[in-house]
């Protein structure tokens, strides 16, 4: 089966936003080495995603502005588009949060240090993050070839 543009781009932005909070949470869990490992993970969980959201949403925008017209004229497909891509990233986000968290706390309960739970974890989380939104977005037609 032959990738589309679409899927190239949105797969580009994704990692691209992986790579930049695998960085930032790295540091982040190991400036907090001294915090009980649930806060650890937790917070540096929240940095994840603050990064990532950051990276990911503003490519995302960038990459799909011109696809509606010029300030989204086209609204009723923006719209129709927009609610099928954050069902399929909703669907990976639960899959990653669950994924990220557990598997860095039990890095941490094992004993190894926290920027490498942290790193073990992102990858990890990562790989199911983009399997699962790569599987919903092509079930719900996202985007049509």
């Amino acid at each position: 089966m032959r990738l589309s543009g679409e899927y190239l781009r949105l797969n580009r932005n994704l990692l691209a936003g992986f790579v930049s909070s695998f960085a930032v949470s790295s540091l982040v869990a190991q400036a907090l080495s001294e915090e009980d490992h649930a806060a650890n993970a937790s917070y540096t969980l929240m940095a994840d995603y603050a990064v990532f959201f950051g990276v990911f949403g503003g490519l995302a925008f960038f990459s799909n502005r011109r696809r509606y017209g010029r300030g989204g004229a086209d609204r009723a497909r923006l719209r129709q588009h927009l609610l099928r891509f954050v069902g399929s990233l909703g669907i990976g986000e639960v899959a990653y949060f669950i994924s990220r968290w557990t598997l860095h706390y039990y890095f941490l309960e094992s004993g190894h240090d926290p920027y490498a739970a942290s790193l073990a974890a992102h990858a990890a989380a990562s790989a199911i993050f983009f399997a699962a939104v790569n599987l919903s977005v092509r079930a719900t037609k996202a985007y049509k070839q």
